[in-house]
């Protein structure tokens, strides 16, 4: 026993060297001794695992690395480093999983420590798309599973309701349904209110916030045209180059054919509107928003997790602009270890609530619960469960009322009432401006 263990160590730390020394090169060119390296890597493995394709992982590092040695030898450690990675039960996922876009950004990442955090959302990534296949395949056996037992009935076709059989609903396709919101989404080019989104602030941010903005853009999109009355979107100062709007494009494929509705301007949005109509929104003025439907808003595509500086604020004196924020303060109770910061889909979300509705407490229920501070029946919910448990556990509470009744005394109850003090030690209920949350109440999905 012993002598396997010095032997697996030993397996371990020549791997360990042969990555360091792999580090200290200056060039890792010749395929012949990468591929004995990462066999020679294999022998201290302790779990089986599906070995990648040779011929596919160095037509992968052509495509990538296009020539370039430095980012060959630093792919090819990075290779050596995630075989490592699944050897020794860390979270990474399959080398043939990895996709030319994501060998890049790991080749750009500069730390250890942002390589083994994005390699662990490679590894969730590629674990839920083996759960959704297995759940595809259960489903998949129970629709056949189905169809035999319906064989066996031997009912006709009149009498057969079921999915796969007859029925008196018109089934819906998405493509009805998609062309149903794109017909709004144009009506609202037509008649709409028009509100701009500034995509020049792609300096500003870092990759991955990029990629959140790209995110965040899409769903802002995809909110907009589900609305009974839509804006009309301008997506002024696009870079089509950029990472925000090459992410973006990988989510919605068809917006730049022609027959899509979505507004894509490289001009400025000065160049588009007339300055008096012009209101851009920041956080960092003092104006509270007054809602005009005949004012045009502007709302920046950024995404600032690191900092928050008063960069809108800043453009906006620049161009002579006006400036407003939403009232959040009046009407909400922020919590002290959230910011006050939102993302653009929620700003949108909440001008769109309040473009119908005109009331800012019911368009504030988009703002996320996470941010807020509970009201009072958040915290007398959470109290009687604690109390009921407790009871419980116990032998406080009897089955029955009289029983409760007659067995309880004097003494007891003091005691009672010390023990339960740590559940109120903290509660206070006072009166606060409450905002429940949208999903508890069922109002919204998402």
């Amino acid at each position: 026993m012993l002598l396997g263990v010095s032997v697996l160590s030993k397996f371990r730390t020549l791997g360990i060297s042969l990555i360091k020394n792999v580090h200290k090169r200056s060039t890792f060119t010749t395929s012949s001794s990468f591929k004995q390296n990462l066999a020679r890597s294999r022998l201290f493995s302790t779990v089986t695992e599906e070995s990648p394709d040779m011929e596919k992982l160095e037509l992968m590092v052509q495509e990538v690395c296009e020539g370039n040695p430095e980012k060959e030898n630093k792919m090819r450690v990075l290779i050596l480093e995630l075989q490592i990675m699944k050897e020794d039960g860390r979270m990474a996922p399959d080398i043939n999983f990895l996709k030319k876009k994501q060998w890049e950004y790991l080749i750009d990442l500069p730390t250890t420590n942002g390589r083994y955090k994005y390699l662990g959302f490679l590894f969730k990534i590629s674990k839920s798309e083996e759960n959704d296949k297995m759940k595809k395949e259960v489903k998949r056996n129970e629709r056949l599973q189905m169809k035999e037992e319906q064989q066996h009935l031997n009912l006709p076709m009149e009498q057969n309701y079921s999915l796969s059989g007859n029925s008196m609903f018109i089934r819906i396709y998405d493509k009805s349904v998609n062309r149903l919101y794109n017909f709004k989404t144009l009506q609202a080019m037509l008649y709409g209110q028009k509100i701009v989104l500034d995509c020049s602030y792609n300096e500003y941010m870092t990759k991955r916030e990029e990629h959140s903005a790209a995110k965040q853009l899409t769903h802002l999109f995809s909110d907009n045209r589900i609305e009974t009355d839509p804006f009309d979107i301008y997506f002024c100062n696009v870079n089509k180059k950029s990472e925000m709007m090459k992410q973006f494009f990988s989510f919605i494929p068809t917006a730049e054919m022609p027959d899509f509705p979505m507004r894509l301007h490289s001009e400025s949005y000065l160049d588009l509107f007339p300055k008096e109509k012009l209101v851009y929104l920041t956080p960092h003025c003092r104006n509270d928003l007054v809602y005009d439907p005949d004012d045009i808003y502007i709302i920046g595509a950024m995404v600032d997790k690191a900092k928050n500086e008063p960069i809108s604020a800043a453009k906006a004196k620049e161009y002579n602009i006006r400036m407003a924020k939403l009232p959040l303060d009046k009407y909400l109770q922020w919590n002290p270890g959230s910011g006050k910061s939102l993302a653009i889909c929620h700003v949108l979300k909440i001008l769109l609530d309040y473009k119908t509705t005109k009331d800012w407490n019911t368009a504030f229920l988009n703002v996320p619960r996470r941010k807020l501070i509970p009201g009072p029946e958040y915290y007398n919910k959470k109290y009687n469960i604690a109390i009921d448990k407790y009871l419980d556990t116990k032998n406080h509470v009897q089955s029955s009322s009289s029983e409760v009744m007659s067995s309880s005394s004097s003494a007891q109850k003091p005691r009672v009432v010390q023990e339960l003090k740590p559940f109120f030690k903290n509660y206070k209920p006072k009166a606060r401006k409450y905002v429940p949350n949208q999903r508890k109440f069922g109002l919204r999905d998402e």
